[in-house]
């Protein structure tokens, strides 16, 4: 075999190993524990980055129901009872800047002054809320199956699209996929590995956030 054929024959190897890519999502526990130990500045700024303890108490989330009109899918319930979500961002998905989650919540499913709201006219799709945002999408949770979606502002809530099949898949795709990057881990495959195996139907969303 010639030069050239070796090196194309190397390279055809080396694609296919980057096709066959298979990212391990991580745990929440693990993710808490990974973010920890990330070495971030000592600006407490940077305090958003952490999965810290305790979250809201239960009367703060019942009222936050109450006010928007469902029940939060116990696996939402769970990690917002667990972690302070006022205060979070894992990578590019931005939860909440405020330090009061359950106002923001509130904030962003009910219409503004004006009666705008991103679903648009009407009543809220039910059991949807937005959770969480990144560049360009929103995160919307549907309550009711606890899949996760991604909306595009610019595209309207009747494109959704489903980015993980429940929302503890959502969590540890995130931070599987920002912990992954902090360590140089990551190129283009991971995002198509974690996009699979969380469910999704919308690559892109995952690209975007790698």
């Amino acid at each position: 075999m010639s030069l050239p054929e070796t090196q194309l024959a190397a390279r055809t190897i080396m694609r296919r190993g980057r096709l066959r890519a298979n990212v391990e999502l991580m745990s929440v526990d693990e993710i808490k524990r990974g973010l920890e130990d990330v070495d971030w500045p000592s600006d407490p700024a940077f305090d958003c980055c952490r999965l810290k303890e305790p979250g809201l108490e239960d009367a703060e989330i019942r009222r936050c129901e109450e006010e928007l009109c469902l029940r939060f899918s116990p696996a939402f319930r769970l990690f917002i009872s667990r972690f302070d979500v006022g205060s979070l961002a894992i990578g590019a998905v931005d939860f909440c800047g405020t330090g009061d989650y359950v106002q923001h919540l509130i904030a962003l499913n009910t219409p503004d002054p004006w009666g705008g709201a991103w679903w648009g006219e009407g009543t809220r799709p039910p059991s949807k809320i937005i959770i969480a945002g990144t560049d360009p999408y929103w995160t919307v949770l549907d309550n009711s199956s606890n899949e996760v979606l991604s909306l595009d502002p610019d595209l309207g809530h009747l494109d959704m699209r489903v980015i993980a099949l429940d929302f503890d898949l959502f969590i540890s795709g995130v931070g599987t996929v920002f912990l992954r990057r902090q360590k140089g881990r990551l190129d283009e495959t991971h995002a198509a590995s974690v996009h699979e195996k969380v469910g999704s139907q919308h690559l892109k969303f995952w690209e975007t956030i790698t």
